[in-house]
């Protein structure tokens, strides 16, 4: 990665990497900040975070950066140790595209081809569900307390071909899953546990809620483990692309022409907002993306700009340049009581290079910090990666 001689502690060349990802919908952290002041050194806050001997400081066994890679035939997960070993924790077989959720006390959730599991503060799988067996997930996030993860498959066939599994786990141990025949946009998760996303469909014969040819009927379906999929029906919209459907009263919707739709207390306010670059414009746009608890959807390229939807108050459209450019590959998760953080890594010159992955901020994204090198086989590519507990680069803040 080229990085600017005037910084330290951003990233040098990363290696052995491919991941393209798409652009998919997810949940709000607030503005990026283009302008934010910070010291030359970026450091790691590790306070309240060590998850290890719970010390509150790294120590020599603590462990903080989680891997999902992938060869041909298999997908693994493994935890890196101080000395850039990785030691695996779970293997599946080869994954379409697996991801990973950042949880509360060191925990972390990941979904592959085996299903949905979690793993615990010290590293022991706690809850697991089964998923589905090509591992194409399209959503995950997790809950602003960083109790539970939500994982959506894509599981489509002829009858319904946007069909999506819906599967849910909790840090205690808790699983549950549904259904859901549409493509469920703005997935969110609560604390209180339920699951919320949006639907659109064509319009009936007695569609009267929006304009004939431009909108189409939009849902709100909420589950839990309780109870299944119940619709709460909204005003008639654009169909959504990425979106916030909520905890509470307020959902918000942002069309594939920039359509931005709030919905509060039964009526629909209408603007338009800015919307990604098209790829023609740029080298390697959307190798990395991510979803966070609290509304925000996160697009990175490889040439290091930063593209971001936010829904809270209203929907809005923000962009950033990373102090570090070659990415060829991130993941942004967190949120809420975790705080959003993004992991980076790029591309590899030579079979069996070294890998060094990268820590940033996304809504800070030239506020970033090496986690160190790691070591992988020539022909392994990481899919995915975070890092446990509240560890998150300070940038003097």
């Amino acid at each position: 990665m080229s990085v600017p001689s005037s910084r330290r502690n951003l990233l040098r060349l990363l290696t052995t990497a491919t991941l393209p990802l798409a652009f998919v919908a997810a949940c709000s952290t607030g503005d990026v900040d283009t302008g934010a002041s910070r010291t030359d050194t970026t450091t790691v806050d590790t306070s309240a975070a060590a998850p290890g001997d719970g010390s509150g400081e790294p120590g020599a066994d603590d462990s903080r950066l989680i891997l999902v890679t992938g060869t041909g035939n298999s997908t693994e997960t493994g935890v890196v140790g101080p000395d850039g070993t990785v030691t695996t924790l779970a293997s599946a077989p080869g994954s379409v595209r697996p991801a990973v959720v950042r949880l509360a006390d060191g925990s972390v959730a990941v979904g592959d081809s085996s299903g949905v599991t979690v793993f615990g503060p010290d590293l022991r799988d706690t809850a697991h569900a089964e998923g589905d067996a090509t591992g194409f997930i399209t959503h995950a996030v997790s809950s602003p307390d960083g109790r539970g993860a939500t994982f959506a498959y894509a599981v489509g066939d002829g009858e319904h071909p946007d069909r999506h599994l819906i599967v849910d786990v909790t840090v205690d141990g808790e699983t549950s899953s549904t259904f859901s025949n549409s493509v469920p946009v703005g997935l969110t998760r609560c604390d209180d546990g339920h699951v919320s996303w949006l639907e659109a469909k064509s319009p009936a014969a007695s569609f009267d809620g929006g304009e004939l040819g431009v909108d189409v009927a939009v849902s709100r379906i909420n589950a839990s483990a309780s109870t299944g999929p119940e619709a709460d029906v909204l005003p008639a919209g654009p169909a959504p692309v990425w979106g916030h459907a909520g905890c509470g009263d307020t959902v918000s919707w942002v069309a594939g022409d920039g359509t931005a739709v709030t919905v509060e207390g039964g009526e629909a306010n209408r603007t338009t907002i800015d919307t990604p670059r098209p790829a023609a414009e740029g080298p390697d746009v959307n190798v990395g993306e991510g979803t966070t608890s609290d509304g925000a959807v996160y697009g990175i390229s490889g040439d290091g700009l930063v593209e971001s939807y936010t829904f809270t108050p209203e929907p809005g459209f923000h962009t950033a340049t990373a102090g570090f450019t070659g990415i060829a590959g991130a993941t942004v998760t967190g949120g809420g009581v975790t705080r959003p953080v993004g992991v980076a890594w790029s591309d590899g010159v030579s079979a069996g290079a070294p890998v060094t992955a990268t820590m940033f901020d996304p809504t800070d994204p030239e506020c970033a910090v090496e986690l160190g090198t790691v070591v992988l086989p020539g022909d392994t590519t990481v899919l995915a990666a975070t890092v446990r507990g509240t560890v998150e680069p300070s940038c003097g803040r």
